[in-house]
Parts: C-alpha cells; sequence; structure tokens
C-alpha cells in the first residue's frame, strides 16, 4: 500500500500585452505673449516694441508686430518703428511657439507732435564794444511750421527776426536767448554767451559830418572839426577862434566830454557856451555824438538851446 502524500503545481498566467495601459504624453501649454506698457512718443521719434518678456513651455519661433496705422508691420522680439502722425495706436504682438499655437498682446501708443527744436548760430562768439555780432536761428527745426521767433541779447535789446545782427554798448559777457514757437503753440529756447571787450581806442577819431540847430534864436557853429586822439579828446576849432581843448575820454561804449565853444550869434555876437558831449560808439571805428549847450546874450533876448550832432570815424 502506498502512502498518500502531497502535490505541488507551479500555474504561471501570462497577462496579455493587449491589457496594458497605454503612456499618454503631456499637453502643450499656448505661448504666453507680453507686448510691454504702453508707450508716449513723438511724431517721428524711434518706438521700442519688447517682446522679450512674452513665455512658453517650449520655445517661442515668432514674433509677429502690427503697429495699428495701417503699416506693413514687422517682425522680431525687438523691433524699431516711428510714427509719422499723431494720435492714439494700439500695436499688436502675436507670438508662435514649436507647437504652433500662438497668443496676442496689445500696447497702446500715444503719438504726440513734436515740438520745435531752437538752433542758435552766433558770431563772433567774442566781440568788441561797437561791432555787429550776427544771430541766426535759421537752423531751428520744427515739425509744423514756426509762427514766432524772439531773441533777447541780455542787455535789454530783443528782435523778433529769426536772422538779426546787434551790437553792445559795454564791455561784459551777456546772454543771448532764442525762443521759437510753432503753429502747435508748442516751444522750445537756446542760449548763447557773448563775450564784448572794451574797443581798442587808440589812434585819432575825426568828425566827417554834422548838423547844428539853435532852439530860438539862428545862431550857427561855423567850423565843425572835431578831433579826438587816443582816449583824450584833443582840440576843437570854433569858427576860426582860439582852439579850444575839452577834458574827457571814452568810456566802455564811447566817450563824454566837456568844455566851452564859442557860437557865432549874429547880430548879438559870440557866445561862450558850456557844451557836454556824449558819444557813442556805432562800430569798432565809428561813432555818434550829440553836444548839447544854452546861452542867453544881452538884452535883446538872444538866447539858444543848442544841439549839435556829430558823427565820425577813426583815421
Amino acid at each position: 500500500m502506498k502512502a498518500r502524500g502531497t502535490l505541488s503545481v507551479a500555474v504561471a498566467v501570462a497577462l496579455s500585452s493587449s491589457c496594458a495601459r497605454p503612456l499618454t504624453p503631456p499637453l502643450s501649454s499656448p505661448p504666453v505673449a507680453n507686448a510691454g506698457f504702453d508707450i508716449n512718443a513723438t511724431i517721428g521719434s524711434d518706438v521700442v516694441f519688447d517682446g522679450s518678456a512674452s513665455t512658453d513651455d517650449g520655445e517661442i519661433v515668432a514674433y509677429r508686430w502690427q503697429f495699428g496705422d495701417g503699416s506693413e508691420g514687422a517682425e522680431g522680439q525687438s523691433v524699431v518703428y516711428a510714427y509719422s502722425s499723431a494720435g492714439g495706436y494700439v500695436a499688436t504682438l502675436e507670438v508662435e511657439d514649436d507647437d504652433g499655437e500662438t497668443a496676442t498682446d496689445t500696447v497702446i501708443v500715444t503719438v504726440a507732435a513734436a515740438g520745435p527744436t531752437a538752433a542758435a548760430s552766433v558770431s563772433p562768439l567774442t566781440a568788441t564794444v561797437g561791432e555787429s555780432v550776427a544771430f541766426d536761428g535759421s537752423a531751428s527745426a520744427s515739425v509744423v511750421p514756426i509762427a514766432s521767433a524772439s531773441w533777447t541779447f541780455g542787455d535789454g535789446a530783443r528782435s523778433s527776426d529769426l536772422v538779426t545782427s546787434h551790437s553792445y554798448g559795454a564791455p561784459g559777457v551777456y546772454t543771448a536767448r532764442l525762443s521759437i514757437t510753432d503753429d502747435d503753440d508748442a516751444t522750445d529756447s537756446v542760449s548763447v554767451d557773448v563775450t564784448v571787450s572794451p574797443p581798442d581806442i587808440d589812434g585819432t577819431w575825426t568828425v566827417t559830418s554834422s548838423t547844428f540847430s539853435c532852439a530860438n534864436y539862428p545862431a550857427t557853429f561855423p567850423d565843425n572839426t572835431l578831433v579826438f586822439v587816443g582816449d583824450e579828446l584833443g582840440a576843437i576849432n570854433a569858427g576860426g577862434a582860439d582852439g579850444r581843448a575839452y577834458d574827457g575820454a571814452f568810456n566802455d561804449g564811447g566817450f563824454n566830454i566837456g568844455g566851452d565853444v564859442i557860437f557865432n550869434t549874429g547880430s548879438c555876437g559870440n557866445a561862450t557856451v558850456d557844451v557836454t558831449i556824449n558819444a557813442t560808439l556805432t562800430s569798432p571805428t565809428t561813432f555818434t555824438a550829440r553836444a548839447t549847450g544854452f546861452f542867453a546874450l544881452g538884452a535883446g533876448g538872444c538866447q539858444c538851446s543848442a544841439v549839435w550832432d556829430l558823427s565820425g570815424a577813426k583815421q
């Protein structure tokens, strides 16, 4: 009789591959476009559009810009564009990633009319008293027409001409200023310093023309010869009488002198009059002057408020 035992059986179970769950690749996210902050600009100025803040979980392969003014647009992460007209514009950025997905963002661009730009040319920048200085603002620029211009020369004088000239009556440093206004009432200004030196007065200065008037009485001044030597008055000949010395000197812008002169008053005889002469240099080599004085002679009422206008030049 055989002994009863235990039988072990190994069973292998094979799973069919058709029952396995397939692996699913992760879904791609679309890009995020970022056109940047709103922009203020002026006509003709370069506006930079920057889309570098745009993002994607892959790679952005294209940046396309439309500027909102009907132009062709441009491509690139960062582009530069200038508007030709004032107004408000909505610029659009479209980005595309390597999966072909796209996104857009907009930026508002406000374009204002460009104001004028004042430009001043001054020649010479270093002048002498009485020398003509040229002031030229013709290089000033504006998108719209320039409506008005104003020069101030720093000595109280001014001009409304864009191109002009001016001379200074005393040494110093003067700040000349050009201001312009365009048709949109936009303004700009620019300043230039002009250095003015005393004139070179060495030499002989003589009167080349003169006129004489005498209120209340027909007096005459027969001899209009006047000579200045260096910085002092040399002599004055009055009607063939003895030469009369005048004391005085050139100042910053001319000369001031005083002394006696003999006037021929006709029937009242000759009058010796204390005359003050104030002269101004009209250029480094020319001058104008006015002499004034008063006399009264005799019981006949011969009296005169004399005015003597002179002009002359350096010889």
